[in-house]
């Protein structure tokens, strides 16, 4: 009986050690369920958390500053509950750490300090996705999603059909003179041998017009760029008689005499072989 005995102390002190043996041990993984940074002053959820790995996939706002950027930038650091606190201890170890898009992943330490990683090179209103994975008790950071197209060679040294033919030649008006009444950005499609942009206008009644005159002030220019505004070149032009074109002087402002308040309708810009004319045309 004791040699029995014997044999089941043995047994269970070999399993006992195996139990607790390092390399046997199934370790949890560290996981990362929220962020906190530029997005979010107070911490936001992470849009997924898959054992060591979690995402955060938005679609960027250049307004968003809780931690003094925007505008491209965003700045922001993943965060762990500790006894009920939301705590971000996950950052770069020396100084902030410039996440490029689609670029090279960084590495995070527990402790970070005040250094925080930094997504650069965001577009207003395009998504991207965030990817934490914790290394034992350390993190790697990449940044995913859109790119901005390389600029484009342009050539803006005269206003005409040849000028707007360009992919992506665009007008551009402010009318910033009756409290930004007239704004926006029209691309020019052909139209026979011609290239036509049209831009919708709508006065208000009440209207204020900075110019102190009756009728409508504004300004623009003609450039060449993609729709999420990234111009490869632009010139604010001249007009005159209803006519644009570049002179090497203080540009006029677009002033037309039928636009007044409370009217509406469309300008309607052409380029064709010899230059680019405007006309207001009231509904």
């Amino acid at each position: 009986m004791k040699k029995i005995l014997s044999v089941f102390a043995a047994a269970a002190l070999l399993f006992g050690f195996a139990s607790c043996s390092g390399d046997l041990h199934d370790q949890e993984p560290l996981q990362l369920p929220f962020i906190i940074g530029d997005m979010n002053g107070d911490g936001t959820d992470m849009t997924s958390v898959d054992g060591n790995v979690s995402t955060y996939t938005f679609t960027y706002n250049s307004n968003w500053n809780a931690w003094g950027n925007g505008g491209g930038k965003m700045a922001f650091k993943p965060l762990i509950v500790i006894d009920g606190w939301k705590t971000p201890g996950w950052g770069p170890a020396t100084e902030d750490a410039i996440l490029e898009v689609n670029g090279e992943a960084a590495i995070g330490v527990q402790g970070g300090g005040s250094k925080n990683f930094v997504a650069t090179g965001l577009v207003n209103g395009k998504e991207y996705t965030i990817t934490v994975t914790s290394i034992n008790n350390d993190v790697s950071v990449a940044l995913t999603g859109y790119v901005k197209p390389a600029p484009v060679e342009a050539d803006l040294s005269a206003i005409n059909a040849t000028t707007m033919a360009q992919p992506n030649a665009y007008i551009e008006i402010k009318g910033d003179a009756w409290k930004n009444a007239i704004v926006g950005k029209y691309f020019f499609n052909k139209i026979g041998d011609n290239y036509v942009a049209v831009i919708p206008f709508d006065i208000p009644a009440d209207a204020t017009n900075g110019w102190n005159t009756d009728h409508l002030q504004a300004w623009g220019k003609i450039g060449v760029g993609d729709n999420d505004l990234v111009v490869a070149a632009d010139r604010q032009f001249n007009y005159s008689s209803g006519e644009l074109n570049f002179v090497e002087k203080d540009p006029n402002n677009i002033d037309i005499a039928e636009i007044v308040q409370n009217t509406k309708g469309i300008i309607k810009v052409t380029a064709d072989a010899d230059g680019c004319k405007l006309e207001a045309i009231l509904y």
